[in-house]
């Protein structure tokens, strides 16, 4: 601990921290716009000069760390004087565009020019202006507005892997731009339009929408991947206007992926089937009453067949499950195009993120891309390679990366041999090693590989392996935990009418859409348009929480997302809809301390929630019952990564004509031509 004294006051603080941060610790915040917590220092912006006791000149805050006995002063006359002649500088060129400016309400520099502003000029020149870029279809640019604080570059040069940003010129004439005509694609790109500290940079769906005080905030989590990133929705009324990431160290620190931030537009396009195959606009003012009769009449004659997929809230399939059970004629199935064979849950169900920082030296990647299928644990992973505290080792089909990875394109039968220690080269590196972080890929799933047999295979190599698994979907560790099973074809012929709960748009649905004669009930709370053609046997109603309910991520962890309505207040819910078809009563408001009681018995009972074998693990997959494959296949085809287009991966982001329009771009770069 070190002594020191901060405007006469005496403090005991740690070590090896600045000036502003020891400031910020003792409640006093010294003013800054370069300085940022995730980046390095910089000291540009000299807008946090403080003066020391024993020397008359000021000093930078944020660059020179505190030392024993040292007396600082932040708030005297000398150094205001000082931090009013920075801001002058700094509105030397800025524009006088405040009422029409995105940042207005949110803007560093409009708060610290009301209290350090002058209020006369002595600029007698023309303002410096400077050309707009176009970064990439979600960040605005507006450059004149720029200060030069540099976060942008060091964001996209120490976060994102990039070296897009770059000051350009000297003096009077630096600009902030890119060196090429070149396309910043990184998935995290979004998160430099919050570390703008002035109206430079901004959100091109956000612009000119509304004022930040007419906003109302509500806390939530990011669906459109498994990591369950905490967020802020913005919304005025009924209308989703902007999300913003909530700060959280163990999840997502203060980022969120571009999918996240940008895909809230899919609400505005939300359709439904309409007659003759055509589209038509919800309205939640329909025959519901009518439907539900119709359905509990169906209900109670027939065998059911409930299509869930793995978007589904854990609420709704423990609800589900409760009714399947005490009811043999309804069978609850997965309906995911990304199940190919439900993954038992795996044995080391209490990893967390923060385990990566416990890695050592090496990280091994079976079969999985972070960067598209987990932006945010790419991040991370970045970070540490970066840093260079392990090496990155891939097994699978090479792809684009943003930092040091050495690729080794192997089959599936290659990778098992590696993971059971038969491989030479690869099982030596892996086994010699301490606590390596391994991290496993759906593609391996799909192609009938369970994740807890493929840990299995693993610890018996290497117990002390940090054992990661990604999967794709805001709820898929839920629904093994519930062990949900994939349709099959003999679930359609068994059953007399199917309830599609969530459903997801893809080759399977269209086909029971259109040519299936038996009846079709369709309950979404999810975001879908799908033409079809013969509707004459489907009947469809609607209920739109905006991502409301538990999701379980993949580190097995429960978060409740409190949502909004953003079509409106419904008078009924998914529970009692169902509690009406299926004469069943359940408390929907009991479901998350279920939810804490089952994950307990988890922890009590592992063993329980996993299966593991003895055998090897190539032969006890290829003398499955459940899996029937070619040797040959399994053994020569290369896996690459489940995700083919980062921007589009579920109804959602499908929907969004934000991520329409980056595919689009993205897709036309990457192939060199428009």
């Amino acid at each position: 601990m070190i002594s020191l004294k901060i405007n006469q006051t005496n403090y005991f603080l740690k070590e090896n921290i600045s000036i502003l941060e020891a400031c910020r610790f003792v409640g006093d915040i010294i003013p800054r716009f370069c300085y940022h917590e995730t980046l390095s220092v910089a000291g540009n912006c000299r807008m946090c000069l403080v003066r020391l006791e024993t020397d008359d000149k000021l000093i930078v805050s944020c660059v020179n760390d505190i030392s024993d006995n040292m007396e600082i002063f932040t708030d005297d006359a000398f150094i205001k004087k000082a931090r009013e002649d920075v801001m002058e500088f700094l509105l030397l060129n800025h524009p006088l565009d405040c009422p029409i400016c995105d940042q207005g309400g949110e803007c560093d520099l409009q708060d610290q020019a009301k209290i350090y502003g002058n209020n006369h000029n002595r600029l007698f020149f023309n303002k410096v202006t400077v050309d707009d870029k176009n970064f990439n279809s979600f960040i605005k640019s507006i450059m004149t507005r720029c200060i030069h604080c540099t976060r942008c570059v060091r964001f996209s040069t120490e976060i994102t892997g990039k070296d897009f940003f770059g000051t350009l010129s000297r003096g009077h004439s630096t600009e902030i731009g890119s060196y090429s005509e070149d396309y910043f694609d990184s998935e995290i790109s979004g998160n430099v339009i919050d570390l703008c500290p002035v109206g430079a940079l901004t959100s091109k769906s956000y612009a000119f929408k509304v004022r930040p005080w007419e906003l109302k905030t509500v806390e939530s989590i990011d669906t459109t991947d498994s990591l369950g990133s905490n967020t802020y929705i913005n919304f005025s009324e009924s209308s989703v206007l902007r999300v913003l990431p909530k700060y959280n160290s163990e999840i997502n620190e203060n980022l969120i992926s571009d999918k996240a931030r940008f895909s809230y537009d899919s609400l505005v396009n939300l359709t439904l089937p309409g007659s003759l195959g055509r589209s038509q606009k919800v309205n939640l003012k329909s025959n519901l009453s009518e439907l539900i009769k119709k359905l509990s009449i169906t209900a109670k004659k027939s065998k059911v067949l409930i299509l869930v997929n793995e978007d589904t809230t854990f609420e709704l399939l423990q609800y589900l499950n409760s009714i399947s059970t005490k009811n043999s004629n309804i069978a609850i199935k997965l309906f995911s195009k990304d199940t190919f064979n439900n993954p038992n849950f795996f044995n080391n169900y209490n990893s967390r993120i923060q385990d990566f920082y416990s890695a050592n030296l090496n990280c091994f990647l079976f079969a999985t891309n972070p960067r598209t299928e987990a932006a945010l644990l790419n991040k991370r992973l970045r970070f540490l390679n970066y840093n260079n505290f392990f090496n990155v080792y891939h097994f699978g089909y090479k792809y684009v990366s943003n930092y040091k990875i050495f690729f080794s394109n192997l089959n599936v039968d290659s990778i098992l041999s590696v993971l059971e220690g038969k491989s030479l080269f690869f099982s030596n590196l892996f086994s010699k090693f301490e606590s390596p972080l391994v991290l496993f890929g759906l593609s391996l799933a799909q192609r009938g590989l369970s994740f807890s047999t493929l840990e299995t295979t693993l610890r018996a190599s290497n117990p002390s392996a940090i054992c990661f698994n990604i999967v794709l979907k805001s709820n898929s560790v839920g629904t093994s935990l519930l062990n949900f099973q994939p349709v099959t074809g003999s679930d359609f012929l068994k059953s007399s009418s199917y309830i599609i709960v969530d459903a997801e748009e893809n080759i399977s649905l269209r086909k029971i859409l259109n040519f299936s004669n038996k009846e079709i009930f369709w309950v979404n709370n999810s975001l879908l348009q799908i033409s079809t053609k013969k509707l004459q046997n489907l009947s469809s109603f609607f209920f739109a929480p905006f991502f409301q309910g538990i999701f379980i991520n993949l580190e097995c962890r429960p978060q409740k997302s409190y949502g909004i309505n953003s079509l409106g207040e419904s008078e009924t819910s998914y529970f009692k809809i169902f509690n009406t078809i299926f004469n069943f009563n359940s408390d929907s408001n009991k479901n998350f301390t279920l939810l804490n009681l089952f994950l307990n018995e988890i922890v009590a009972n592992p063993l329980k929630f996993s299966k593991s074998s003895k055998k090897s693990y190539l032969e006890s997959v290829l003398n499955s019952k459940n899996f029937i494959v070619n040797n040959n296949l399994l053994s020569c085809y290369p896996i690459k990564s489940s995700i083919i287009d980062f921007y589009r991966t579920n109804n959602t982001t499908r929907l969004s004509k934000n991520m329409q329009v980056a595919s689009k771009e993205l897709d036309n770069r990457s192939h060199n031509f428009i």
